[in-house]
């Protein structure tokens, strides 16, 4: 039996209601993605050591939907008036060719939102927020040095240029063969339609996507710098592509496709041939949800599938030389009446008491529940979650990158429409973390963003202690940050493990630039004279600064007066101007045109390169 109970953290209200496939989403660097019916909100995780709020730290924005005329037009309005009635209305109530109808206005609603790998596209750089869109937008979003987003790229722009630049490529799909115009112009604008109505992505390499469309077309991309490029589209006979995942095995790609009518295949491509193969190939009509390779070893592949209201995981062996599949195992569980909105496996390390294979999964209705595969629906496990969720339906789980905490999207029940007003939508955040695994989690080798803002949460609200010994300098740096404000212990460790930072940030940058500036050296030479026990680093510095006095290479910025007192964060003239100094440089800095760490606001001399801070690994952006 599994005895995990859930904690509360923090429930999030929202004035607006919840009508997504996909509506949740946390990217690498922790930040998570909700899609509603008025937009996009964006909570980007802040780790301030500083900060003493019980609740979880984040930063918040808004994409908000707004209304705006297609701009990618099939068929114009002049041209629509003038076809028969019959080929009009057809055309007109199509639900995916309407959506490229000049007369009908983009409402952007989100049926999916998820992220990109880090990756650059011009001149940005990091994990960029995908969304596609019930009326088949679909775009890249980028946040401009932390403040407001824009929109990066629109690739179905790049669908229909491919559509109209290589009609050989939009093969004919036999489950629409009844569905298409009699009349071929029309024919190719409705298959046209249908290839750019992007469903589905998986994105794992920064160099290549492969997307779902509701024409039934697997599409293979290419990325480049800002370029996206379309290098092949496989045409299945399936009536849409609903969910798909892909895994790389030497040469060959091996892509898992669901459909609308339940089929899964596994499509293996090389450069010299191209096999679909059966997976699930009993067409029951529970729409193929979502797909998850759990194991990427061909011959000991593991797959999960969400199959309307049914969980389903699959062992099988993938012969790449034969393209062949043989199922080894299945087992499925079923999560009630309603539809499955979101599976978590389980991380062991976690949770001592689970197996490998434990998976969190919450539906529309009901409660959440615990599931191995293996077992019977009477022994999953329900999650007990001290929360109210009679009024409520689920519509999206998902966990942090660490899964330090969880998140449940739900919205208020259509029979409950009479609470709408007061709370329509709500996200809710807690953990299955014990207060000793979170203090395990934050004093081993890996720096644990997630965890690390759990810790101060928890040591702020409980007085949760400190751990004992520390294995990561930079946790080690801002876990005792947090508890500097409690303790001189505290303090002290704090101090060194910044004094450690600093000088290797400094060492590193005097070797990488071996031409700097005078000052410059002279500040950072002044810091690590002081501070270190390296003999060579030692006589290297004594005798720049024999030659280069301080007094004569640095001075106040404000009143061009001597600096009297150098401490670690600042220095002083006589007149007590106090400066900010450099994190890596060390240099003084004067007018505010450096730049900061948006996590812990250490501050950085403009003429730094590095993108995350040397104490935090916080992001590090502009002044403004």
């Amino acid at each position: 039996m599994i005895k995990m109970a859930a904690k509360l953290v923090k429930i999030y209200n929202y004035p607006t209601q919840i009508s997504c496939e996909t509506p949740l989403a946390w990217s690498p660097d922790h930040r998570l993605a909700i899609a509603t019916k008025k937009g996009i909100f964006i909570y980007s995780l802040v780790l301030d050591p500083f900060n003493t709020s019980t609740d979880i730290n984040t930063k918040k924005d808004f994409i908000p939907t707004e209304p705006c005329k297609n701009p990618d037009i099939l068929l114009a309005q002049e041209r629509l008036t003038q076809l028969p009635l019959e080929l009009k209305d057809m055309l007109l109530q199509d639900r995916v060719f309407a959506s490229f109808n000049e007369d009908v206005e983009s409402q952007s609603d989100m049926r999916y939102v998820g992220w990109s790998p880090h990756m650059k596209i011009a001149e940005h750089q990091g994990h960029f927020l995908i969304g596609l869109g019930y009326d088949y937008t679909f775009s890249l979003h980028f946040s401009q040095n932390g403040d407001g987003w824009v929109v990066q790229k629109n690739l179905r722009s790049v669908l229909l240029s491919h559509a109209q630049l290589k009609k050989s490529d939009l093969k004919d799909n036999k489950r629409f063969t009844c569905l298409y115009p009699s009349d071929p112009a029309y024919r190719d604008l409705y298959k046209k339609a249908y290839f750019a109505a992007t469903i589905c992505i998986s994105w794992k390499s920064a160099e290549r996507l492969i997307t779902g469309q509701e024409g039934g077309e697997v599409v293979f991309w290419k990325v480049k710098d800002d370029l996206f490029q379309i290098v092949d589209v496989y045409q299945t006979d399936l009536p849409s592509v609903t969910a798909i995942d892909t895994m790389v095995h030497g040469d060959r790609q091996v892509i898992f496709v669901g459909s609308r009518d339940g089929t899964v295949h596994c499509l293996i491509k090389s450069s010299k041939q191209t096999s679909f193969l059966p997976v699930w190939d009993e067409e029951d009509r529970l729409k193929v949800i979502n797909i998850k390779i759990l194991q990427e070893n061909p011959k000991n592949c593991k797959i999960l599938l969400a199959k309307a209201n049914f969980v389903i995981v699959i062992k099988m062996a993938i012969d790449l030389n034969k393209n062949a599949v043989k199922i080894l195992e299945e087992h499925a569980v079923n999560a009630g009446l309603s539809q499955v909105v979101g599976v978590e496996q389980i991380s062991v390390e976690d949770a001592h008491e689970l197996t490998e294979d434990t998976f969190l999964i919450a539906a529309t209705k009901g409660n959440m529940f615990f599931w191995t595969p293996g077992q019977t629906d009477s022994q999953k496990t329900d999650l007990g979650l001290q929360v109210d969720r009679t009024h409520y339906c689920s519509w999206g789980l998902t966990a942090s990158p660490n899964q330090a905490i969880f998140c449940l999207l739900e919205s208020v029940s259509s029979f409950n429409d009479h609470l709408t007003m007061r709370e329509p939508g709500r996200l809710v955040i807690f953990t299955l973390a014990s207060h000793e695994q979170i203090r395990e989690k934050v004093q081993g080798p890996q720096f644990m963003p997630d965890y690390l803002e759990l810790f101060r949460s928890s040591y702020v609200k409980s007085g949760l202690e400190l751990p004992d010994s520390y294995e990561n300098v930079h946790a080690k740096w801002w876990i005792n940050s947090v508890g500097a404000q409690k303790s001189q212990t505290a303090r002290d460790i704090c101090q060194a493990a910044e004094i450690e930072l600093r000088m290797t940030a400094a060492n590193t940058f005097t070797e990488k630039f071996p031409k700097l500036d005078k000052k410059i050296r002279c500040a950072m030479y002044e810091f690590l004279q002081k501070h270190t026990k390296d003999k060579k680093i030692l006589k290297k510095t004594n005798d720049f600064l024999r030659r280069n006095p301080v007094d004569e290479c640095m001075e106040c910025d404000v009143c061009k007066g001597k600096l009297q007192h150098l401490e670690l964060q600042y220095v002083t003239c006589g007149k007590g101007h106090q400066l900010p100094r450099c994190t890596v440089t060390q240099f003084p800095l004067g007018v505010p045109s450096y730049r900061f760490c948006s996590w812990c606001n250490s501050p950085y001399a403009a003429s730094v390169a590095h993108s995350t801070c040397i104490l935090c690994t916080g992001p590090i952006l502009n002044f403004q």
